[in-house]
């Protein structure tokens, strides 16, 4: 997903959003999960500078609906920093804090976007960036939604903790194990549809 996928028109004034490159989609299964297939380089997995922490740390990683949701929450961090809503402008330079996502090393961007999550300070650097049009955007969904991908990221971080005890030698943070009681589509149960259009509806 990318800012370019996203637009919108006013019906009777009220904005109505639109998501296009519909011929991109992935197909679902029954359950109406996505079919997970192995990550590819391009589309496939999405512009590089919204990609999900998962997809930039394993090119094979399957993709789940999550990445998707997650590349929409990098759209708007970007968006509050490099859009200038009230002179219909945007900077086409990626502004130095946030270089690494779109400098197209995964290492790079995987480390930035964790930071961004986790740090307290990394993060405080980035919302100092937004413009003051995009304070409310701010406060209602960006914070929200960095917490829920910060908790999930967590959670998954201790489940593979607890899988390598048991494993021989050095666990790898690339691997992740098998286990049921995990849900990785969902990091944990932390990342769900419902839960990020509960925080997009307030």
């Amino acid at each position: 997903m990318s800012w370019t996928n996203l637009m919108f028109d006013r019906v009777d004034d009220i904005p109505i959003g639109i998501l296009n490159d519909w011929d991109n989609s992935a197909n679902v299964d029954e359950s109406g999960d996505i079919k997970a297939t192995p990550g590819v380089p391009g589309g496939a997995r999405g512009t590089f500078v919204f990609m999900a922490i998962d997809l930039l740390r394993n090119r094979n990683h399957k993709h789940f609906y999550g990445h998707d949701l997650e590349s929409f929450f990098y759209v708007l961090v970007w968006a509050a920093i490099h859009f200038n809503l009230k002179e219909g402008t945007r900077t086409e330079i990626a502004h130095p804090v946030l270089a690494q996502w779109a400098a197209g090393d995964d290492e790079e961007a995987w480390q930035s976007k964790t930071s961004f999550l986790k740090d307290f300070e990394a993060g405080e650097a980035v919302f100092n960036l937004m413009g003051a049009e995009f304070d409310e955007l701010n406060v209602t969904w960006i914070l929200d939604l960095r917490d829920i991908f910060a908790d999930g990221y967590g959670a998954t971080e201790d489940h593979l903790e607890t899988k390598s005890r048991g494993a021989q030698g050095e666990p790898s943070l690339r691997v992740r194990y098998s286990d049921p009681a995990f849900d990785e589509k969902t990091l944990g149960g932390h990342v769900t549809f419902e839960k990020f259009m509960d925080i997009l509806k307030g």
